[in-house]
């Protein structure tokens, strides 16, 4: 009986990019709209002269004469002067709203001359509710907010349709219904005419109400003066920029300004969809959104291909300081009675957004604070870098994340290199600190930058902030032969002039940490922290210098004793080297050493720790494998060297990861993503082929090597692929789960003859399973199975 390898299914998944159009189209027609009871009156054809007569008192549904465009409109004469107007009733149009949330409604109508309308959500309008020429927002984007409109908006009015504001209502329910009341009133001013042509309804949903309990949000802070709060103009998203000029599906963001004193604005401090003019300059007015943008928009391109559910907390105010007392972002630390205003806010925002997201019954993960701030410090470089690390220490502490990520933005270039670089070298000094550059970074008036680098510099960030970027930061090596300095985010990538931290073996070049000469060059430091949500297995690779070298990589679950360090203790799963020669696995405080093995100094180790998902017990297995990547060889021929089952927290509530080294040089620590990417990019990064290519030559695809728990780089034996048992007159196939690979769909058919095959079933590779089948009297039957890989 044969068994043969077929052809490979490999599904990937990816989130769209395409952004959301602002507003929503409603045409009012004599079906969804009424004149209070009475008869609506269709209109003569479109050369009709007159809208109608001007003493019936009423509307007239008219096609098109004289306002630009298609379709229909309604109209109301209001006489050549004050004193013959008609006296019409409101038209009512009723429009439907699919979900819950915050609308922001607009009426369309005509802006030429002796034009007007008066309209109001929910109740008859007055006449200071009329909107006229002086007061219309534009659906051409020539004044701001911008009125954009979906695909349904055809009636194409062009320059002579202006968009009434008329505020915001909020819905409790999916598919509410909403009321908006037009009139036709006369203009108060003698010898005025001013005849009413309405045409439909616009809506944009500003926040969304969430179902409880249905999202996980992955959160990210934003702080800082000017550039973090955005100068980016929206009018210059234009031509290659236009995409960026709408809101971002599924990302949403929470904005605090104490500039601003509208705490009415549905807009302000409630969590709403991303889309540019969550900005307010010091001194300005008006409701949101403004005119201008900041890093959030170049982000939320980026993360939103990782994470599903991005969010933003943006606290940030223009023309603000640090390092003076009692002022402004000045934190708490050391004396409580310098504290500044905006410091409160900051942490009163972050809570208070953080409470929302957990009061709808919703969860998060909050990754880290990006912080752009320092043109108002420039003349005080000799306390700044202290009160930063002040400040960086108290945020952590006063949010209760004690090691928070902290990213530091650059000033512009045209600002001194002496403040950059003392912004530079605290991402260095701080623990967990990153650093995003402005390199070739433009500027519109000498120090905010404009709007295509306002968008590079969110999509800069983004890349820094993306769950892919798994790679630690490193201190600056102790043997190097290129160049480190302002390279953000290292990786081991090919393409960046990277450190060669071993001369010969599978990986000769790479990121070195520690030095052999000095002793725990790392100890307690931990950092980066990792979206660990997703991950399956945490891997590292390292160079023990003496024969008592140690090290420690953890998932770092908290920091229960609050001394914002790393402590074996408080590890949720974690491995390394003992310094008695011999590898371990560690789960919180209890030590699990591995037997029979030891590692060489000189020799470089990848160490993979890989655990599954909780069973019915809550117990979950953990296995710890190490590989000899100086001689190519796997310890214990592939097979765990430790192996237990045990409870341990859930990996999506951790910290991050920590390290503590002694002795030794430490490279590529990573979390592993659960599916092929992830074992392809962190175990096998040069593999050149793709999941259907047999890069090793032994006729198993390099996907079927991922999910047989095989390797793609060396020739496997033909006994490496499952193979089926006779036992009493059944067939049995039995896949081992390797590598706990969940994402593999085993598929076995059947046939007597070759020709037709039966299927016998399919399961995922969650535990080893076995597929049997009877003879059944047949003289022969034949076993063929398929792999499908869900990435």
């Amino acid at each position: 009986m044969n068994l043969r390898p077929l052809a490979l299914s490999l599904f990937t998944f990816c989130l769209s990019q395409a952004l959301l159009a602002d507003y929503t189209y409603v045409d009012a027609t004599l079906n969804n709209t009424t004149l209070e009871g009475q008869a609506l009156t269709q209109a003569p054809p479109a050369n009709y002269a007159t809208a109608s007569n001007s003493t019936d008192d009423l509307w007239s549904l008219r096609t098109v004469a004289g306002f630009e465009g298609i379709g229909t409109f309604f109209e109301s004469d209001t006489g050549n002067s004050a004193g013959d107007s008609e006296d019409t009733d409101d038209l009512i149009t009723s429009v439907t709203f699919p979900t819950a949330g915050t609308y922001r409604i607009v009426a369309i109508f005509d802006k030429g001359n002796n034009r007007d309308i008066a309209a109001r959500i929910g109740s008859s309008p007055t006449q200071d509710d009329i909107f006229d020429a002086s007061n219309y927002l534009s659906v051409d984007q020539t004044s701001a907010p911008a009125i954009v409109f979906d695909a349904s908006y055809t009636n194409g009015r062009g320059d002579n349709a202006g968009a009434a504001d008329l505020g915001t209502v909020t819905t409790t329910t999916d598919n509410e219904v909403v009321q908006i009341h037009i009139n036709g009133y006369a203009s108060t001013e003698a010898n005025d005419s001013e005849r009413t042509r309405y045409d439909g309804i616009g809506y944009e949903l500003v926040v969304p109400v969430f179902p409880p309990g249905s999202t996980h949000r992955d959160v990210f802070i934003i702080a800082g003066q000017s550039n973090a709060d955005g100068r980016g103009l929206s009018s210059e998203l234009i031509g290659s920029l236009a995409s960026y000029a709408s809101q971002q599906p599924g990302v949403i963001i929470h904005y605090s300004n104490p500039a601003y004193g509208d705490t009415s604005d549905p807009l302000y401090q409630n969590w709403s969809l991303v889309r540019p003019g969550f900005s307010i300059a010091p001194g300005s007015s008006g409701a949101l959104p403004r005119g201008t943008f900041g890093v959030e928009i170049g982000a939320a391109t980026v993360l939103s291909q990782y994470y599903p559910n991005p969010a933003f907390i943006k606290v940030s105010r223009g023309g603000t300081s640090l390092a003076l007392s009692e002022q402004d972002w000045h934190p708490p630390f050391p004396d409580p009675s310098d504290v500044g205003p905006l410091y409160t806010e900051l942490i009163s925002s972050v809570q208070q957004a953080l409470q929302e997201i957990t009061d709808a019954g919703d969860t998060y993960t909050l990754h880290a604070m990006f912080w752009h701030q320092g043109e108002s410090d420039g003349n005080r470089e000799s306390k700044y870098a202290e009160t930063l690390k002040n400040f960086i220490s108290s945020v952590r502490k006063d949010l209760g994340y004690p090691n928070l990520r902290f990213v530091i933005g650059e000033l512009s270039p045209t600002k001194p290199a002496s403040f950059r670089e003392i912004q530079w070298q605290l991402s260095r000094d701080v623990r967990n600190a990153s650093f995003t550059p402005s390199l070739n970074y433009t500027t519109y008036d000498g120090t905010h930058f404009d709007a295509a680098s306002m968008i590079s510099f969110g999509q800069r960030l983004g890349a820094l902030l993306r769950g892919q970027e798994r790679i630690l930061g490193f201190e600056e090596p102790a043997f190097s032969v290129g160049n480190l300095d302002r390279q953000f985010d290292f990786s081991a990538d090919a393409g960046l002039d990277v450190v060669a931290s071993a001369a010969s073996g599978e990986y000769p070049g790479g990121q070195a940490v520690g030095n052999p000469t000095l002793a725990s060059p790392l100890a307690g430091e931990v950092e980066r922290i990792h979206p660990l949500s997703a991950a399956r297995s945490m891997v590292a690779e390292f160079l023990p210098s003496q024969s008592d070298s140690t090290l420690l990589v953890a998932g770092w679950a908290g920091d229960t004793n609050t001394n914002e360090t790393f402590n074996t203790s408080e590890t949720g799963i974690g491995m390394g080297l003992n310094s008695d020669s011999s590898f371990f696995l560690r789960t919180g405080a209890n030590l699990h050493l591995s037997t029979g093995f030891s590692y060489q100094p000189g020799h470089w180790y990848r160490l993979t720790t890989s655990w599954t998902e909780p069973d019915q017990n809550g117990l979950r297995q953990i296995e710890l494998r190490v590989r000899d990547l100086t001689t190519g060889t796997d310890l214990n021929s592939g097979s765990p060297l430790v192996s237990i089952n045990i409870a341990v927290s859930s990996p999506a509530l951790w910290n991050g990861l920590g390290l503590i080294v002694d002795r030794g040089l430490l490279d590529s620590i990573g979390v592993e993503e659960r599916g092929y990417s992830g074992w392809m990019e962190n175990r096998f990064p040069t593999l050149e082929g793709g999941p259907g290519a047999d890069d090793d030559g032994d006729g198993i695809a390099n996907s079927y090597e991922y999910a047989l728990g095989l390797d793609p780089t060396q020739m496997d034996p033909p006994t490496s692929m499952p193979s089926p048992i006779l036992v009493n007159d059944t067939l049995t196939l039995s896949f081992p789960n390797y590598r706990r690979a969940e994402d593999v769909l085993v598929k076995v058919f059947s046939s007597t003859d070759l020709v037709t095959w039966n299927p016998i079933e399919g399961e995922f590779l969650t535990n080893t399973i076995d597929f049997t089948t009877p003879l059944n009297g047949e003289p022969r039957k034949f076993l063929r199975f398929s792999l499908s890989v869900d990435d």
